[in-house]
């Protein structure tokens, strides 16, 4: 308990609790959102769990949560890469309110602690980096996935990590920075399409502004290897994403 890391994690773990106080005396009862949208999230994340403990792969798109359509779990996220944080939980309570609830908390307590690695790691600072956590990790639209059921909006932890594996490739060009990056960005993109999707804007982006300003760190060979390294995780969730064509063909959506 002498490292200062140990009381910022410990600061985070509480707060993330007190932002959610109401909610803590009834986690295995009740939710804050009673409509569609937590039933539906809930369920598609049993359902990987489900998958996992009856090893049934070939039939996990077909979920009966749409029936009789059969390929109704790729009507919405499907969160395949919350399942490593949702499993333990589920065998361990058997409890399906108790399991999303439990989730959420611990999912805004890992983005919280990765932002603030990943900041300080960057500036060097612990209070900005406090700061920048408190205002990534707690703002308003978090706080809202959380109170409607939406754990995918609220697994944003894997992409504070991604700013800082991209920050010191294009710095040192080490492949094992790049491979961080790729690796967290391909999982982020299996918790939500639609986060790999807007991932992948925002860093094009932000990669261009900075070219702008310091051109001299992005030299050709880099450039190729980090191209590379998002197409490749665009390329593994062609699967998931043929499915998803399935899906718009047979449903007119």
């Amino acid at each position: 308990l002498k490292r200062p890391e140990i009381w910022i994690l410990l600061f985070l773990l509480l707060f993330t609790l007190v932002n959610r106080w109401p909610l803590l005396s009834k986690l295995g009862t009740h939710t804050y959102y009673t409509a569609f949208d937590y039933a539906i999230y809930n369920w598609e994340l049993l359902w990987n769990c489900r998958t996992l403990e009856t090893l049934n792969f070939a039939g996990y798109w077909a979920s009966n949560a749409m029936h009789p359509y059969p390929y109704a779990f790729a009507f919405s996220e499907n969160m395949i890469g919350l399942t490593p944080f949702t499993l333990p939980i589920w065998l361990a309570t058997r409890n399906p309110i108790l399991t999303i609830n439990l989730l959420q908390l611990l999912l805004m307590w890992l983005t919280a602690a990765a932002t603030f690695f990943a900041i300080r790691r960057m500036v060097g600072g612990g209070l900005p980096a406090l700061a920048g956590t408190m205002i990534f990790a707690f703002y308003p639209y978090l706080s809202w996935s959380f109170t409607i059921g939406h754990p995918h909006i609220l697994a944003m932890m894997w992409i504070p990590l991604i700013m800082y594996a991209n920050w010191r490739y294009w710095q040192e060009g080490k492949l094992r920075h790049l491979a961080l990056m790729f690796f967290l960005w391909y999982w982020t993109f299996l918790i939500s399409v639609y986060l790999g999707i807007f991932l992948t804007v925002f860093m094009v982006l932000w990669n261009f502004i900075w070219f702008w300003h310091e051109r001299a760190l992005f030299a050709l060979k880099r450039i190729v290897r980090w191209c590379a390294a998002v197409f490749l995780a665009w390329a593994l969730m062609i699967p998931v994403f043929l499915v998803y064509m399935r899906v718009t063909r047979d449903m007119g959506v």
